[in-house]
């Protein structure tokens, strides 16, 4: 199975990059996670490790750079096959599903979520 957060607005450069690359895991059944965005065209970046951190930071797992996002903005985090996502104090806010999330808050397939304006779509794929 393999899981995606696609970037649909907001992110005017290449707007996600792995970083940590020491800290990847593999799961066990070929399971992987990645991180695509749409700015101009579509990019993705594959998501080895949990939780994972999303910022404009050069300390997070994934990047994406706009001046809205926070160096540290939101975490995704997996708990057996449960997802969740929460916000770390960013400034500009996390929302789930149209709407501000104060605490950690399950995370399914499909979902919309914003970080400082840019617009992403978790996805789970076979």
């Amino acid at each position: 199975m393999k899981y995606y957060l696609v970037t649909l607005s907001g992110a005017p450069e290449k707007a996600a990059e792995e970083s940590a690359p020491d800290m990847e895991q593999s799961f066990a059944g070929s399971m992987t996670v990645s991180l695509a965005s749409a700015a101009s065209s579509e990019h993705r970046d594959e998501i080895k490790q949990f939780p994972c951190i999303l910022g404009r930071g050069d300390e997070v797992n994934i990047r994406v750079k706009n001046g809205n996002v926070s160096r540290r903005h939101c975490r995704l985090t997996k708990e057996d096959d449960r997802f969740f996502i929460e916000d770390l104090g960013s400034t500009n806010g996390t929302e789930l599903r149209g709407k501000g999330i104060s605490s950690k808050t399950d995370l399914r397939d499909g979902d919309l979520i914003t970080v400082g304006g840019v617009l992403l779509r978790f996805e789970i794929k076979e």
